[in-house]
C-alpha cells in the first residue's frame, strides 16, 4: 500500500467517516426538532379553534400514568426556551410567531447539514474512486 492510498484511507476513517456520522446525528436531531414544533403549531392551532373557555384533556403524571385535567383558561402558554430553565408566558398568537421564527431558523439549519452531508458524501465518492482505481492510475495521478 502506498502511502498517498494510506493517507487518503486514513482520512476517510478518522476524518470523513466520523464527520458524516456527526452531521447525520445532527441533522436526524434537527428533523425530529422540526416534526415537533410543526405538530405543536397544529396543536396550538385547535387551541384558538376551541370555543370554550376551559378545557378538559389528559395529562401524563409519568411512566404511562394519565389522569384528567381541567386547563381553565388555554389562552396563555408556558414556554421553555430551552436555555437554563428559561420559560416565558405568552399568549397563543405569540407563542405562534415564536414557533414560526424558530421553525425557519431549524430549516436553515437543516439546509446547512444537508449540504454538508451531501459534500462529504461527494468526497468520500472521490476517495473511493481514487482507492479503487488499478495502483498505476494512483501512481499517474501522484505526478501530476
Amino acid at each position: 500500500m502506498t502511502h498517498q492510498v494510506q493517507a487518503y484511507t486514513s482520512h476517510l476513517q478518522h476524518s470523513l467517516i466520523p464527520e458524516l456520522e456527526g452531521t447525520r446525528r445532527h441533522l436526524s436531531a434537527v428533523d425530529f426538532d422540526i416534526s415537533e414544533y410543526d405538530s405543536l403549531l397544529g396543536r396550538i392551532k385547535l387551541l384558538e379553534d376551541e370555543k370554550s373557555p376551559s378545557l378538559d384533556t389528559m395529562s401524563e403524571l409519568g411512566a404511562g400514568v394519565w389522569v384528567h385535567t381541567r386547563i381553565p383558561d388555554h389562552d396563555q402558554l408556558t414556554l421553555d426556551l430551552g436555555v437554563a430553565g428559561l420559560h416565558a408566558d405568552m399568549s397563543l398568537g405569540e407563542a405562534t410567531a415564536y414557533i414560526k421564527s424558530l421553525l425557519a431558523i431549524l430549516k436553515k439549519r437543516q439546509e446547512v447539514l444537508s449540504q454538508k452531508e451531501e459534500f462529504l458524501v461527494w468526497q468520500m465518492g472521490q476517495f473511493h474512486h481514487i482507492l479503487s482505481a488499478p495502483p498505476e492510475s494512483n501512481v499517474a495521478s501522484s505526478a501530476l
